[in-house]
């Protein structure tokens, strides 16, 4: 429960303009001021009851301090950009969309795995997938892995899976996992204190383990590689890597954009079914807090569309429609073009309002399910 109690005016909300379906359900509680999400200030949430933020917002008691926020949602997996100790003892209430878009990012890299080499989508247990984190995502990831019969190697040292997590996944120490995968996906929260912390825990001594021809892919936090450390092992290696997320993000140097493989505008998660959930959770939580009703839910808010999946087609048959619609699912050679298509040869970099506007503008995917695909592992 909250101090506001009861509310019998309208909520005043400032929210990143990325946010999917803000008016639909934030706008029921009160007027909703959409802005940039790296530009929010002090000075802008003087008349807020409430803030609605991405990964883009650093979010802290010296940003709330003399506001009236009390309440504050990230529609996002994680919470690094927020100071939850400071903003805990500054009473305000953090609520996050732990979840939301994870189907969407293990979709991502199986889709860019298949993109890059078609030929997986039959290798069975001769390809092995090492996926660094077991979280929302890591075991989405883990369920698509075990669809399409790869070999699947974890590494979290804070989870030990049972078998009601309904997968198949061979935990191991971080070192075997990157001396044997034949990719590996990082899926972890940024941590920078405790014995394992993850930022940078992908340097020069991690590289060295893993072979050359190891496909890198980075859809979590930016700085849990070592950039410098990365452009040295491409350099020697001539390793494939996809990056979805950048230690300096948003601001990409010309050194990095040669050397990686594929990158794309930390969009991983941006699909429809996704952000709206995100928005949702939020909703929901704010609601709960405040002692709220809450109505509203995600039906008639998702267009529905053809399916390219049946329930009576056969495994082998919803893997041949897969790669046969893989652009259509996801393109990320054009989202990869889209991208390098900023690049700003006086500064030598992609500049921040570039890459925030490609965020801004993305079309959203679908997930696979609303396309009628329902995964049959056994």
């Amino acid at each position: 429960m909250s101090d506001l109690q009861p509310i019998n005016q309208p909520v005043r909300w400032v929210a990143d303009e990325n946010i999917s379906l803000s008016e639909y359900f934030l706008g029921s509680l009160g007027p909703v001021n959409a802005l940039p999400g790296r530009q929010i200030t002090t000075l802008d949430l003087r008349q807020t009851d409430a803030l609605a933020v991405r990964s883009v917002t650093p979010v802290t008691p010296e940003l709330l301090a003399g506001t009236p926020v009390k309440f504050v949602g990230t529609a996002t997996i994680g919470t690094d950009h927020m100071d939850l100790a400071g903003l805990a003892a500054a009473g305000v209430t953090v609520a996050s969309a732990a979840g939301s878009n994870a189907q969407a990012v293990a979709e991502y890299v199986v889709t860019a795995l298949l993109t890059l080499r078609p030929e997986l989508a039959h290798a069975g247990p001769h390809f092995c997938l090492g996926i660094i984190g077991l979280g929302h995502v890591g075991l989405r990831l883990v369920r698509l892995a075990n669809w399409l019969g790869w070999k699947v190697l974890g590494y979290d040292p804070f989870k030990t899976l049972t078998g009601t997590d309904n997968c198949f996944i061979t935990q191991t120490d971080l070192t075997t996992l990157l001396t044997t995968a034949h990719a590996i996906s990082l899926h972890v929260p940024l941590t920078k204190h405790g014995p394992f912390a993850t930022y940078h825990m992908l340097s020069a001594a991690q590289f060295n383990q893993m072979m050359p021809d190891t496909i890198l892919l980075n859809t979590a936090r930016g700085p849990v590689i070592d950039e410098q450390a990365l452009l040295a092992d491409i350099n020697w290696t001539g390793r494939r890597v996809i990056l979805d997320v950048f230690e300096h993000e948003p601001t990409l140097s010309s050194t990095l954009l040669e050397a990686v493989h594929w990158v794309t505008p930390h969009i991983a998660g941006y699909s429809l079914e996704g952000k709206a959930r995100g928005t949702f959770m939020i909703y929901k939580a704010f609601c709960q807090w405040a002692g709220l009703d809450s109505p509203l839910t995600l039906d008639n808010q998702l267009t529905s569309v053809a399916s390219v999946w049946h329930a009576t087609q056969t495994k082998a048959e919803h893997i041949t429609i897969l790669l046969r619609h893989l652009k259509s699912l996801y393109d990320i050679e054009q989202d990869d073009a889209r991208l390098r298509a900023g690049f700003n040869p006086q500064t030598a970099t992609i500049p921040a309002a570039y890459f925030d506007g490609l965020r801004r503008d993305y079309s959203l995917r679908r997930e696979w399910a609303s396309l009628g695909l329902t995964l049959n592992i056994n």
